[in-house]
């Protein structure tokens, strides 16, 4: 039988002949992962007490704000490249959900939403192939309690590490107009209180100009990590029972909500016009192709639609038709989308305010 050190360090030997880990990227990481542990139990032993298992502990909390005398040194967050080569590591000896998420919320920081799907979908197939022998295994002398299991799963939505890393990734990075997350999206759309808040339309005009291909290689990761995250829910439930398993909705929702951002703001593919032959217009001939009509959206039902229509609008402008006033003017309007209606009228026409007062009357204050 191997040893436990003798099983890390093949793994970490089967590891560097596979390849660097972050070179060869997750998809066939995930694959290589999931090959059963030489040995008498394909999980391989219970590592949890082992030196590598807490050296990965401590990786994952990256290091707290210090005071040295008079001195503070800034917390630093974790390497997540090490955290990463660490729990690989460690899967190469023992099957283990607690490595496994952290290997997740690792590849989820440096690959972005790709990371986090094939880290699911490494999390899927760990669960789904492993259960009985999975490490932290159930317990046959407490009717094979899942609590140690559901409890690691149920970190996968803990608000300061795996949301809040997915709050902050990029949805949209185009260069010259910067990278923009979940996050950046959410505080454009409310009224800005100072000058650094992102401004939605260089979000916007970020999306547009943005490699298309890209575009929707993002929206694919986002479907296929919440694909993932269904089946985990529904297989664990299958083995808990019906309402036992964990509840990853708070993932599940920020997802769809990247989803959704994704899906409004990517612009919709030209509709390219077929050249018509003997056509003898020089300038239909030789126009260039317009962008086609944008898929519609549906009614606009709230003020954060109606300002996120008028950033587009803008946004529009601002790549087509530089020399237009109208932004100027849509800007105006956008100011005043939060606004009531005797404010809006003092903003625009203060001297009218008093005369809506008379007309009004006095109000009864009972």
């Amino acid at each position: 039988m191997m040893s436990r050190a003798m099983l890390l360090r093949s793994a970490l030997g089967s590891t560097l002949c596979f390849g660097n880990t972050l070179a060869i990227g997750t998809t066939n990481m995930t694959a290589h992962l999931l090959e059963p542990i030489p040995g008498e139990s394909p999980c391989g032993p219970n590592m949890e007490y082992e030196v590598a298992f807490a050296e990965l502990e401590r990786a994952v909390m990256g290091r707290p704000e210090q005071q040295v005398g008079d001195s503070i040194v800034p917390a630093e967050p974790p390497n997540w490249r090490d955290v990463a080569s660490q729990a690989v590591e460690l899967l190469g000896a023992t099957k283990d959900l607690r490595p496994a998420v952290h290997l997740t919320h690792a590849w989820l920081n440096i690959d972005g939403f790709s990371g986090l799907a094939n880290g699911l979908d490494l999390l899927r197939e760990l669960l789904e192939r492993y259960w009985p022998q999975l490490h932290p295994e159930l317990d046959p002398d407490d009717d094979n309690d899942p609590t140690m299991r559901l409890n690691i799963l149920a970190g996968l939505c803990e608000p300061q590490t795996v949301l809040a890393t997915v709050r902050v990734t990029s949805l949209v990075s185009v260069r010259g107009l910067g990278s923009y997350s979940l996050r950046d999206v959410a505080t454009a759309a409310e009224p800005a209180e100072d000058g650094d808040a992102v401004d939605m339309a260089t979000i916007n005009a970020a999306f547009t100009a943005a490699d298309p291909e890209a575009l929707e290689q993002m929206a694919t990761d986002l479907a296929r990590a919440c694909e993932h995250l269904t089946a985990i829910e529904t297989f664990v439930a299958s083995q808990v029972g019906p309402g036992l398993g964990p509840d990853l909705g708070a993932l599940r929702v920020l997802l769809q909500r990247g989803a959704k951002v994704l899906d409004e703001k990517r612009p919709a593919a030209a509709e390219v016009l077929p050249e018509e032959e003997g056509d003898d217009d020089p300038i239909a001939g030789n126009a260039p192709a317009q962008r086609g009509p944008a898929c519609p959206r549906g009614p606009i039902v709230s003020r954060e639609e109606v300002v996120e229509t008028l950033d587009a609008i803008c946004s529009y402008y601002q790549q087509y038709e530089p020399s237009s006033p109208l932004p100027l003017l849509l800007r105006r309007a956008k100011s005043l989308v939060h606004k009531g209606f005797l404010e809006i009228l003092e903003d625009l026409a203060p001297d009218g305010v008093n005369q809506v007062k008379v007309i009004q009357g006095p109000q009864d204050t009972e």
